[in-house]
Formats: C-alpha cells, sequence, structure tokens
C-alpha cells in the first residue's frame, strides 16, 4: 500500500508534463501553474475532506512555504517546457534523484546504500550522455547558425 503514493506522484507528474507540453504555445508559465493547482485541488480536494487533521501554526508555515516552493518550481518548470527543447530539458529531470539521496543525508541522516549511489550515478551518465546530441541533416552542428536563406536579388 505505501508504494502507492510515489507511483500516483509519479502519474500526476507525467500529467503535468504532457499538460505543459500540449499547452507550449497558447498559455503562460502562470497559467499551467493555476491549471496544474486546480487539478491537484480536485483529485485531492476530497481526499482531504476525509484525512484532514488540524495543524499547529508552525507546521501551517512550514505548508504554506512548500506550497510556495513548489508553485515556483512548476512556473519554472512550465517557463522551461516552453522556451526549449523538451528533449534537452529531460535529462534534469533526473537530478531529483540526486537532490532526494541529498536531502535524506541532510535531513535524516542516513547514508544511502551503495545500489542507490550506484543507480543514481548510472541515471546521472544516461542524463549526461543524453545531452549530447547529435546533428540532425535538417540541424547545423552545436554552436553554428543555420545557413542563411537566399536572396532574390
Amino acid at each position: 500500500p505505501a508504494a502507492i503514493v510515489p507511483i500516483c506522484s509519479a502519474l500526476t507528474y507525467a500529467l503535468y508534463q504532457v499538460m505543459a507540453r500540449r499547452l507550449r504555445g497558447t498559455m503562460g508559465e502562470w497559467g499551467a501553474t493555476v491549471q496544474a493547482a486546480l487539478a491537484g485541488l480536485v483529485l485531492l480536494g476530497p481526499t482531504m475532506l476525509v484525512l484532514w487533521r488540524p495543524v499547529s501554526w508552525e507546521m501551517g508555515l512550514v505548508v504554506a512555504l512548500f506550497a510556495a516552493v513548489q508553485t515556483g518550481g512548476l512556473a519554472s518548470l512550465a517557463g522551461a517546457v516552453r522556451r526549449a527543447d523538451v528533449s534537452r530539458l529531460a535529462p534534469w529531470h533526473y537530478s531529483r534523484l540526486g537532490f532526494a539521496l541529498l536531502l535524506d543525508m541532510v535531513m535524516f541522516g542516513r547514508t544511502p546504500p551503495l545500489a542507490a549511489l550506484a543507480g543514481g550515478v548510472l541515471i546521472a551518465c544516461g542524463g549526461l550522455l543524453s545531452l549530447r546530441r547529435k546533428p540532425t541533416p535538417s540541424s547545423p552542428p552545436a554552436g553554428r547558425s543555420p545557413p542563411a536563406p537566399p536572396t532574390r536579388g
């Protein structure tokens, strides 16, 4: 049962990515972020009516801080998807693994198992390799501008 939470989280994040790509040319960063927030409210709101418990004001501040950071992150992600080639952004998604391992060490004092570290290194290497894009016949090599169109005289 506990494995359902990360699976649902991954599915929700994938849904956000698909939505951000589909709305790429029609909506700004804040519009996509508001839509993601509304989707989260619709999906999680009914559950919170049953599961919500009152929290202290300190914890309320932590929740508000988390919401602000999450909103900024989603807006940044939506802006990146609008401005850059999605295939060039994909490797950055893998950096979350490194941050998760680092936060686990800092916040909980847990050293990740060797298998987790090895897996993280492999994923990071794969992400870095995917950044090395080979030019296709229709695109110029990296760092070069495409040739200017011929002028009519």
